[in-house]
């Protein structure tokens, strides 16, 4: 049942975007200025909305109608193609890691310097950025230094460590913070709001408490393995604590303290 909303439940303006304030205050400024740097490097664990933020970021560069405040329309070929995540035009979301062979560069290099056909500029959205061979990475510092005009970079990455300084002196920065299991229980409560399920009477009144924080408490700060986690209990009808433990492999504190108990004894 809530499988189907995955896509959807993305937020598609910086103002829909939960918890990375002061990304969305720098990326807004960007927004009033309509000035955007040719590389941009999003950098924070798993699960911080790194990817989210790039594809609003894409829809916002080369929206055909943005609004007076300069958010994408979403309605637009260019914002649809992003929003139903087919990226079949000028935007492209590439996985560094694929790149590691010399063809396999040479692809990449192909991609990346080709002018835009569809839409106003062409945007690649690389992912695991440190993970390109160090072939890819020199060929995209080559074209760092020699900027091509209408071609954006959104490198995202996990460890910033992994890029050569010469790329990412290059970029602009944005730091991405984890969430804390308050922060994910309050974005859980919104998406069962979202999804119409916070009034659902099948949906015993404990899942919004004691269900909600277990989820929250063992997602480790990422937002996206606690939505994953939700749409498994909610599918799965998971709405007891130890529904939820054994079937989401949650460990609780009890017996933690009964394993370190006999292994002291």
């Amino acid at each position: 049942m809530v499988s189907q909303y995955s896509i959807s439940l993305r937020p598609k303006k910086l103002t829909e975007v939960f918890g990375q304030e002061s990304v969305v205050k720098e990326l807004k400024e960007r927004v009033k200025t309509n000035t955007w740097p040719t590389a941009m490097l999003f950098k924070g664990n798993s699960g911080t909305g790194k990817t989210s933020v790039a594809q609003i970021v894409a829809m916002t560069i080369n929206c055909k109608n943005p609004n007076e405040h300069g958010d994408p329309c979403g309605t637009c070929p260019s914002c649809l193609s992003i929003i139903e995540e087919r990226f079949d035009r000028d935007v492209r979301v590439l996985d560094g890691s694929s790149f590691s062979g010399k063809e396999d560069v040479t692809s990449f290099m192909q991609i990346a310097d080709t002018a835009p056909m569809w839409d106003k500029n062409r945007i690649l959205i690389i992912e695991e950025s440190d993970q390109l061979s160090t072939a890819a990475k020199n060929a995209m510092l080559k074209m760092l230094e020699k900027p091509r005009e209408k071609i954006y970079f959104i490198l995202l990455s996990m460890v910033a460590s992994g890029l050569p300084v010469a790329i990412t002196s290059r970029c602009q920065s944005y730091n991405f913070k984890s969430f804390t299991s308050k922060d994910i229980m309050y974005a859980l409560k919104g998406t069962m709001d979202k999804l119409g399920l916070w009034e659902d009477k099948s949906i015993p009144d404990s899942f919004r408490l004691q269900g909600l924080s277990s989820i929250a408490s063992s997602s480790r700060g990422s937002l996206r393995t606690a939505i994953q986690s939700f749409e498994k209990c909610v599918v799965g009808k998971f709405y007891t604590p130890e529904d939820i433990r054994m079937n989401l492999g949650i460990v609780d504190d009890t017996t933690i303290s009964e394993l370190l108990s006999d292994l002291l004894s």
